[in-house]
């Protein structure tokens, strides 16, 4: 036993040490990645408002160069608050490079738990280090820096160990222990958690199949059902909410320019080009892997059951990458949501290694499919470099961004902008607030308007009514009050800025992002009452599985 612990803290150690690998390049040539900003600055806002007493901004003020957005509200919360707590415990620079490195070390310790039923000691290590330092994994890590499909993708491979339980060994725990990942994952990041849902719903109905039995399927629905009520808090006000803004045109873009060699006439084709390549060679790379892998085999597949799970998921992950796949993209109910076909790539990073170090895998073949990998590993670090060489697309320094992100503000993300409204790129010195509408012969004047996290505050001074618009972008939920708490009827202007009725007299006017719904209370009854049950079934049933063990039998 004592040297079982010392194997396993000697792999984390290497596990943890390796993980730096990807943020070496942070460190030679500095930050950069597609979603960079649009995630450093939610953290910035995230620390900004739990600094100033708010536990649960809704509102980010410095978005839109000032105009603000409900980023902190409607998008995943999971990868926001993670950053925001790293952002609490040390400088702000050290925060995104730090986040990798601890996201690709807990991706490897999850591989090393979960292939321990299927590898063999001496190879978990090894799976390991294939699946954290995995092409695709990179690539999101140093290219694009989404930190919401990091966070997926570490949970991935205990992810696929309990679904192989639930699916094939029927483990009812498996279930609940899945369900809460599965949970977990859609309030962390929807596209990747869309592309997982088809990607096992599928697998398990091709295990239905050979089973003859529907159980596979009825079991995942379940599984997804108890998921989708753990995440309600977060989708149901999603769902409401996302007709306020412009969410609806991410379902409306076509996947189909970024399936295997299709051609992208897109707009911002030069950005994406080497990025689409890289995809396409990872995925037909890992695909001519597993097939060396199912090619070579010492045993016949119809004795390794979990060696067929893992092909089954690496070659439904490969099919909807595949032209032919392009008529389930425009038909099946709601994958529009995923995007982009690349998002089902993480389960082939996860599939290889396991089926490569699996029994009945020829040893042989570990060494090519190292160095091949290794390659393919070389390409998001030489990205990077590239990018931040060349001095038109260079990001500027990380004191110089923050510092700009605290003053002036910073570009938005285009989809938490209202329906209709092409986000600014730029500052648009436009005054805080400006008097639009007062009766002839009367005097208006107000104060320049503060923002803070859910709240601008103004004092307006006139002797008549007049309307004051404020520069922030209309929503909803915005309620505008008084001194005294009397409630103030607002509009919205053609450029969907806040314009606030006010009354003659002296006024200090508070505007307060305040989103209260029905559908918000209940979702978050149901979720509470949700988390509850699964932890108590987790429980209930980790006494039965003491109590069975102890007995012997």
């Amino acid at each position: 036993m004592r040297m079982a612990n010392r194997t396993a803290l000697r792999a984390i150690a290497c596990i943890a040490a390796l993980a730096l690998l990807p943020i070496i390049p942070y460190a030679v040539y500095g930050y950069a990645g597609q979603d960079f900003e649009s995630h450093v600055t939610a953290w910035l806002a995230l620390r900004t408002a739990w600094l100033a007493g708010d536990l649960t901004p809704m509102w980010n003020p410095q978005a839109n160069f000032g105009l603000g957005d409900v980023h902190l509200g409607l998008y995943p919360p999971g990868a926001i608050y993670a950053g925001g707590v790293l952002a609490m415990l040390m400088p702000l620079r050290y925060v995104p490079g730090f986040f990798v490195w601890i996201v690709t070390a807990l991706s490897g310790a999850a591989m090393y738990f979960a292939c321990r039923e299927f590898v063999a000691q001496r190879d978990r290590l090894a799976a390991a280090i294939l699946y954290m330092l995995s092409p695709y994994l990179v690539t999101t890590a140093l290219v694009r820096f989404a930190a919401g499909e990091l966070l997926v993708q570490m949970m991935l491979p205990l992810i696929l160990l309990c679904f192989y339980r639930v699916v094939w060994q029927r483990e009812w725990r498996s279930m609940w222990l899945l369900a809460g990942l599965l949970g977990i994952s859609w309030f962390t990041n929807v596209p990747e958690s869309v592309a997982l849902f088809y990607t096992l719903l599928i697998v398990a109905a091709i295990c239905g199949w050979m089973q003859r039995s529907v159980g596979p399927v009825l079991r995942m629905l379940a599984v997804e059902a108890v998921a989708g009520a753990l995440a309600a808090f977060y989708l149901a006000p999603l769902w409401v909410e996302r007709q306020w803004i412009n969410v609806p045109r991410l379902a409306r873009i076509d996947p189909q320019r970024l399936l295997l060699f299709m051609p992208y006439t897109g707009a911002g084709v030069e950005a994406l080009k080497v990025f689409k390549y890289s995809c396409w060679l990872f995925a037909c790379v890992n695909m001519l892997l597993l097939i060396a892998c199912w090619w070579k085999r010492t045993q016949p597949f119809c004795d390794a059951s979990a060696a067929r799970m893992w092909s089954y998921l690496a070659m439904v992950a490969f099919f909807f990458q595949l032209p032919i796949a392009a008529v389930l993209w425009h038909h099946l109910p709601q994958i529009g949501l995923a995007q982009y076909p690349f998002r089902f790539q993480p389960v082939m990073g996860a599939a290889v290694p396991l089926l490569l170090l699996a029994a009945g895998t020829r040893v042989s073949l570990r060494w090519p499919a190292y160095f091949v990998i290794g390659a393919m590993t070389l390409v998001p670090l030489l990205e990077h470099a590239r990018t931040q060489m060349t001095a038109s697309t260079r990001m500027p320094r990380f004191a110089e961004l923050e510092r700009g992100w605290t003053t002036i503000g910073y570009e938005g993300m285009p989809e938490f902008v209202p329906l209709g409204v092409t986000r600014p790129a730029g500052p648009l010195g436009m005054p805080a607030t400006t008097v639009v509408d007062a009766a002839a012969g009367s005097s208006c004047s107000v104060t320049a308007a503060t923002a803070e996290a859910d709240a601008v505050r103004f004092v307006a001074l006139s002797s008549a009514p007049c309307s004051v618009r404020v520069a922030v972008y209309s929503y909803p939920y915005w309620n505008v009050i008084d001194q005294n708490g009397a409630m103030l009827p607002h509009t919205v202007d053609s450029d969907h800025m806040l314009v606030v009725q006010v009354p003659a007299g002296e006024h200090r006017v508070h505007a307060l992002f305040q989103p209260r719904s029905a559908i918000r209370t209940i979702s978050r009854t149901v979720s509470i009452a949700a988390w509850l049950v699964t932890l108590c079934f987790l429980l209930r049933a980790g006494t039965v599985s003491s109590r069975f063990r102890s007995t012997g039998a």
